[in-house]
Formats: C-alpha cells, structure tokens, sequence
C-alpha cells in the first residue's frame, strides 16, 4: 500500500528565517520503499513560526508481507541560500499498522454488531452501533462522528442495528432495541422517528421484511422479561401487526429470522429461546405445525435460514449451548445434526467455501474451534476446524478479501484477537492480531472509502476498530456481517454473479442476454457483457415499478457474468405468477427487458 506522509519543520525563536528548505528521507528498514524521498519548501519559514507543503510529500510503499511496527527512517534537512548550509539530521519513525486512519475510537464499550452501511448515498460507507453508554453512534471515514449522533436512548444497547426502508419513503431508517424497552426508528440524520415501549430487554437485532404485503416493511423484534419474552412485529407507525406479541413465556436473547420456509409467498418467523426451543411462526402469529421443536438445551445464538438441499424451501439451522448444531426442514423434521460438545455462540453463515456447489455451515463457540460443516456430507471441509485456543461468541463472515475469486473467513475470539484465515485453512498475513478489550459481537465487512479495499470493523469492550485491509478487494458476494443482511433477516439468498473475467477476452460493448429460460421456473439466467471496470446493478421490478429484488450490487471488472434469479423476493418469497422488469445498469449503460415467471 502507498502512503503519503507530510512534513512539519518549525524554525525556533530568535533565528535567521528558514530558506530553500529541503528535507530527505532515508532508511534502512526493507520493510518500505521510498518512491519519493524530497520535500522542497519554496518559502522560507520565518523565526518562531513553523509550516508544511501542501502539494509536495514523501511517498512510501508497504509491502503485503512486511511486519507490522514501527518503521525507523532518517530526515535530513538542509537549509541556507549559499554555503555553508545548515544541515541536521532528525530519526523520526512511521507506525506499520493495520489501522484505519482515524481509529480506534476509543472509551466506549460495544456489544452491539456493527452496521456498514451508505445511508447519506454518497458512495462511502458510514458505521452504525449502540454502546453500554446508551448511545447509538454513527460514524464516517476517518473517525469523524455523524451529524444528528450519537443517539441517546433510555439505556445501553445491544441489539444489533438494522436498516430498510420501512416507511417507503425511499430513504432508509435504522432501526434497533434497548434495555430500555424501547424499539426505536432514527432518521439516517439522527432523528427519532419511533419509540415503541414494552416491558422486556430488547437484546436481539431487530429483522426487517414485509410480513403482509403492503410493499412496506415490518420490523420484527424479541424480548427478554425476567424468565419470559414475547415476540413482536409491528408497523413502522408503531401499531401492532394483527396476532402479535406472540405471548411464548420464554425468554429471548437472540433475534428472530425471516423467510419463506415452504415457498407459499408469505414470510414465516423464526425464533429460538433461553428455555430449549426453536419456533416458527406464520406472519399472523400462529405456531406452524410441527413446532416448536425441542432441543437439548438452551440457545444463545440466533437461526439461520437457507436451502440447503435444492428444493426450493428453506432449512433451520440453530446451534445451542450443548454443542448441538440442528438443521430442520420448514415443517420442524430433522435433516441432520452435528455435536461439536461445547456451546456454539454468535449465530451461523453460510458459504461455499470450496466452491464445490453444496453450502458449508461456519460457526464458532466454547470449544475454542471455528467449524466449517458441510451438512450435505455431514463432514468438516479439508483442514478444518482450526482451533484458536479460545473461545468465540463472533459469527465468521466472509469476504474475497485478496482478490483471488476465494473467500476468506473473519471471526475473533473473545479475548481481542482476531483471525482471518484463507479458504483453505491456511492464515491470512499479519493474522492473528491482537486489539485490547474483549470482542463479544460479530464482526463487519464492508467499504468506508473508495480505495476498493474492504475494511473490517467491529467493537470490544474498549472501543470501536476499523482494520484497513492492504489488497485489493474482489466482489464476490457473501455473508459480511451479522445476520448475514443490513436487514438483520438471516436469511442466506443464493441469488449470485458468477464468472473469471481473468481467463476472458474482454468484451468490446456492453450487452445483457434475454433470459433462459422465459417463461421460467424455478430459476432463469441471464448473461451479461462488461466492457469495462463498473459497477453493476441488476435489480427486478413488477409492472408498476415497484422493486422486488436487487440481485446484484457490486463494482465488477470487464468481462462476462451469468447472474441467477430464483424467482423470490428480497425477503425469500416467490412472487406470484406474471411478468416482471429486469433493469441493469453499469455507467451509463442501461437496459430493460421483460421476464415471466409461472408457477
């Protein structure tokens, strides 16, 4: 990674003013090269008073693989009109770090996990968390607070925030709970627009979907109240979604899950509890047959849904505090379960990791081991688990953080160190890396400027972090954040981009393929050409131009990429039966076409 670095030179009390000033950078540390090593100072700088260039710097360059620390270099400073100059040298030293500049931010103690996301639409990523302070904080590139934050609530914050449009004003809301027992809505400038009360803690991250159809979204949100919790869904006006609370009388300390379970188009909730349940639940509050499924002992760590077998329904998949991993199909019946024989904490993504075409489960827990589990052939992947030697309560979330078209895994343990580890097992370099503090949530991937790097942000009971990840950053899609959504639904959607534009011809114009096949169903495939590096939108709309589904969201290189569409909503809901808007856009290439889907 380059790096600029400027210079300050005072010039002292009762000296002659300072002239043709030049500084010259040396070490010797191989660590770093220095590509440009002079800073000329065209004024002089007058007794007493000190200065900097503002256009003229020094320029260095890190190398992927060197040691984090302190750098040690050399400025020689020359300075006079005619000789005999006056000359010094000064050793100064440069800090190797995997910090972000302007960070961390420290004083604050997190439990809540971290939100990336451009709410502002200014194409950089803001961070969004509540504290033990009973703040929610937001924050843009460089540590520099948001306007209208942070957010004073009635008491600490854990929940997780989340954000959608819930209203359908085309602007996003945050939305989160406190122990106060308030859900509350903010405007993306900090103003409230919601307080809903209740009885209970509010621990869990809130789930946003539309639960009955309006084109708006409900927020979803469990409580703890002594030994007993209720489930709630409300309206963004704060009214009570009709068969809700659902009264479980027992307590929840996780968030719910959204999803269609057995694709009838209506989203079903599921939940699981501190007294040994996993419940699901129609969006008009009734228990589905065949639940609530009883396990062996409480849950901690929220569910997770996907299709894990291909027949276009979704799967439960819940660990709890025995060490039981449980995958149950929609209807509460067992599909498979794994006994890692210690408590599995912070909640399980999904990913396929070897790219074999059949999803592994990842989690970690209080067996010291991150766990990549392929529940298809009910074995860990090649070189898995890897034992940390602590515990873990962060869910790994993934990211093609290289650029090499595979993913790599990010999770911590508790104690402040932080892992990254490539797909194959093996560690990512200058990992593991130690922050003070314990780390009690999920970390989060995202981008906070445009130096197409990912930066990794999560909070410890000392303060917020933000590693500056060095590599170029690839864009493949994944699970980077907790819940596996800015929606916080837990909710695995298949629907990706797939290509190797590096084994390609670059294409010489912009084109996108009809669909195959049209009229469709289950899934239908389109192709399109990238003549040049842009981002690439691919969403989908009915006919009154109401979006359904953004399938893809990424900046991408040239080349030529095959993008699926499983028929299903935002939330993982078929749609109905009719024709639909497929609408891309890269730069200023734009095109529609027409798609029909029959069930």
């Amino acid at each position: 990674e380059q790096v600029k670095v400027k210079l300050v030179i005072a010039n002292g009390e009762g000296w002659a003013d300072a002239e043709n000033v030049i500084a010259t950078l040396t070490t010797e540390d191989d660590r770093i090269s220095i590509l440009d090593n002079t800073i000329t100072f065209d004024d002089p700088i007058p007794a007493g008073n000190s200065t900097f260039t503002l256009i003229d710097h020094f320029l260095l360059y890190s190398f992927s693989n060197a040691q984090l620390g302190n750098v040690p270099f050399t400025v020689h400073i020359q300075a006079g009109a005619s000789e005999p100059y006056y000359e010094i040298d000064v050793d100064i030293s440069v800090s190797l770090s995997l910090n972000q500049y302007g960070f961390p931010i420290e004083g604050v103690s997190i439990k809540s996990s971290p939100l990336i996301a451009d709410l502002d639409n200014n194409s950089l990523g803001e961070i969004y968390f509540g504290s033990e302070d009973d703040n929610m904080y937001g924050y843009m590139m460089a540590g520099i607070p948001l306007s209208g934050f942070p957010f004073e609530a009635g008491d600490k914050i854990q929940s997780s925030p989340a954000t959608g449009d819930v209203d359908g004003d085309g602007n996003n809301e945050i939305v989160f709970g406190s122990h106060d027992g308030k859900l509350y809505i903010l405007s993306t400038n900090g103003n409230q627009e919601l307080a809903y009360s209740q009885s209970g803690f509010i621990i869990g991250s809130p789930a946003l979907g539309d639960l009955d159809g309006d084109s708006d979204l409900e927020i979803v949100f469990t409580t703890q109240n002594g030994t007993s919790g209720k489930l709630y869904a409300i309206h963004h006006t704060g009214e009570d979604m009709d068969g809700f609370p659902v009264d479980l009388d027992e307590k929840m300390v996780v968030g719910a899950a959204l999803g269609d379970l057995e694709g009838d188009g209506f989203l079903d909730i599921v939940v699981t509890t501190y007294e040994d349940n996993i419940y699901a639940i129609n969006s008009d509050g009734s228990i589905k047959s065949g639940f609530p499924y009883v396990a062996s002992h409480r849950f901690r760590s929220p569910a997770t849904l996907v299709d894990l077998d291909g027949d276009n329904d979704l799967e439960i998949v819940a660990g709890n505090d025995d060490g039981n991993l449980y995958i149950l199909h929609h209807d509460g019946t067992v599909m498979t379960t794994y006994d890692v024989g210690n408590d599995i904490r912070g909640g399980i993504s999904v990913a396929d990791i070897n790219d074999d075409g059949s999803n592994e489960l990842l989690f970690v827990g209080y067996d010291d081991k991150i766990h990549i589990w392929n529940p298809t052939t009910e074995s860990e992947l090649d070189g898995w688990p890897y034992d940390m030697g602590n515990n873990a309560l962060s869910c790994p979330v993934t990211a093609d953080l290289d650029n090499d078209g595979d993913l790599e895994i990010v999770t911590a343990m508790k104690s402040g160190t932080i892992y990254i580890f490539h797909h194959d097992g093996s560690i990512y370099n200058n990992f593991p890396y130690t922050v003070s503090g314990n780390i009690e949530t999920t970390l989060a991937i995202g981008k906070l400027d445009t130096d197409d790097d990912y930066e990794i942000v999560f909070g410890t009971t000392s303060g917020l972090h933000v590693i500056d990840i060095k590599s170029e950053s690839g864009e493949r899609d994944s699970w980077k954040l907790h819940r596996g959504n800015m929606m916080r639904t837990g909710l695995y959607n298949t629907t990706l981009t797939s290509t190797n534009p590096k084994d390609q011809i670059v294409p010489a114009k912009f084109s996108v393929s009809q669909n195959y096949p049209n009229p469709f169903n289950p899934t239908t495939k389109i192709e399109i050409q990238l003549a040049e590096t842009n981002n690439l939108i691919v969403s989908i709309f009915d006919v009154t131009g109401r979006l359904i589904n953004t399938l893809v969201n990424n900046k991408l290189e040239a080349g030529l990429y095959s993008v699926e569409w499983n028929g299903k909503d935002q939330n993982g809901r078929l749609i109905p039966t009719g024709v639909y808007i497929v609408k891309v856009v890269s730069g200023k290439n734009n095109h529609n076409q027409k798609i029909a889907f029959v069930k």
